[in-house]
This record gives C-alpha cells, sequence and structure tokens, in this order.
C-alpha cells in the first residue's frame, strides 16, 4: 500500500490526521532529557516501568560507567501505584564530546541510555 501525504486532497482520517492510540503494552524505559548537552550543565533522567509499583514501591538501582564525570543517585524510588519516577543527572565539564551509559536494574528489569556530553561553548 502506499499513502501519499502530501497530496492535499487525501483525507483518509477526521481533518486530516490519525487519532492517536496508546501502544497496547507500556514497556520499561530509561529516558534522559536532555540526552545531548554541555559538560557541566544538569540533566535529568525518567524511569518508566512496564506496570505499576506494588505497595512499598519499587527500588530501581542507577549507575553510569564514568561516575568521575557524570553523578546519579545510587537507587530512586518508583512509589507504590505508579509506574515511573524522576531522577537528577550532575555532569562535569569535558574538554572533548564523550558518550556515557547510565544504567537502571529493577528486579530483572535493566535499561540503559546513553548520554553525550561535549565542551561548554559547541
Amino acid at each position: 500500500m502506499i499513502l501519499n501525504i502530501g497530496d492535499p486532497l487525501y483525507r483518509p482520517f477526521p481533518h486530516g490526521a490519525a487519532g492517536f492510540i496508546p501502544p497496547a503494552n507500556h514497556e520499561n524505559f530509561l529516558a534522559l532529557n536532555p540526552q545531548a548537552l554541555a559538560g557541566g550543565s544538569p540533566s535529568s533522567g525518567l524511569v518508566g516501568l512496564s506496570s505499576p509499583a506494588p505497595e512499598g514501591g519499587t527500588t530501581v538501582l542507577l549507575k553510569t560507567d564514568r561516575p568521575d564525570i557524570v553523578s546519579v543517585p545510587k537507587t530512586i524510588t518508583v512509589a507504590a501505584k505508579t509506574d515511573g519516577a524522576r531522577f537528577s543527572i550532575v555532569t562535569h565539564e569535558v574538554t572533548a564530546e564523550i558518550s556515557i551509559r547510565i544504567s537502571m536494574i529493577a528486579g530483572e528489569l535493566s535499561r540503559t541510555n546513553t548520554l553525550v556530553l561535549h565542551p561548554p561553548g559547541r
């Protein structure tokens, strides 16, 4: 099937846009915001679980492969009946662009994301 999005007369959906349908199965994730920044600037992370945490919450372990350049809390807790938690990321200045892996572990679940730091002023 070929779909020509550029044709202004082709309107398969009301008002020309498909409605948003959330995914059927919610997935675990580790998001970074921003994911690329100047070293020495703050960033933050968001841990998302596939289902709400049980009573007492879920402890998530965090780590970075370069703790000398990027600091994250050792653990965060996803509160009971919620499916996510935010955390702060502290970065230090760098002289060259570098990619740093940040990982989360919650039970048997693990996810990794990459934070890119570049020198200030670039």
